[in-house]
């Protein structure tokens, strides 16, 4: 593809692209993997149309959620904040070309891709945590949540085993780490790469 066609779908894409792998992905992952059962629609385009708009404002619920929560530790992994929710990481798009701003971009919406996956993973450890005490506590919990519970449809909720909700919450939080990591380095390195052009433009005039 020319640069001239990428800079034309540029100002598309790369959001679109954002959307549905950093967003609509871990939206869909999150409803399934919490629903036994979806409901069904006989209006098949009315019923795709609605659930990609479910799986996005589940995933930008676990975007906002991850950035409260497992994005804290960018300090102790010193990680940059290129979240999307980051002004800078649209800053950044002035900065490198259409197509170093693609693959960027997209290598930034899977590092948040599995910081959502986190984020989702560690509030199946809290709910399967909460089932356990439930279950071994004297106190009637579902009595005593009886009144907030009761128009919840629980018997349609899968709830994780806590030791796999753990081990999928650490796994997505070390490729969270890797990927935010491998973004970072490759926007260094297009930046350095147009530095030393510029040099030697210059040094040649």
């Amino acid at each position: 593809m020319s640069e001239e066609a990428l800079e034309k779908t540029s100002s598309v894409l790369p959001e679109a692209w954002y959307d549905l792998i950093a967003r609509i992905v871990p939206g869909a992952l999150a409803v399934f993997i919490t629903f036994k059962k979806l409901p069904s629609s006989s209006n098949q385009l009315g019923g795709l149309v609605i659930g990609l708009v479910i799986f996005y404002v589940v995933g930008i619920f676990l975007d906002i959620f991850s950035e409260w929560t497992i994005a804290r530790l960018r300090g102790p992994f010193g990680l940059p904040d290129t979240s999307g929710l980051s002004p800078d990481f649209w800053r950044e798009r002035g900065r490198l070309s259409p197509s170093q701003w693609q693959v960027v971009s997209k290598m930034n919406a899977e590092a948040d891709l599995f910081k959502a996956f986190s984020a989702y993973f560690g509030m199946q450890v809290v709910l399967s945590f909460g089932q356990f005490v439930c279950r071994k506590s004297q106190l009637s919990c579902r009595k005593a949540l009886k009144p907030f519970l009761d128009p919840i449809d629980l018997s349609n909720l899968r709830i994780m085993p806590i030791l796999l909700s753990i081990v999928l919450c650490l796994v997505c939080i070390l490729a969270w780490r890797r990927f935010s990591k491998a973004a970072e380095s490759r926007r260094q390195g297009y930046e350095r790469r147009d530095e030393d052009m510029i040099s030697a433009v210059t040094s040649n005039e």
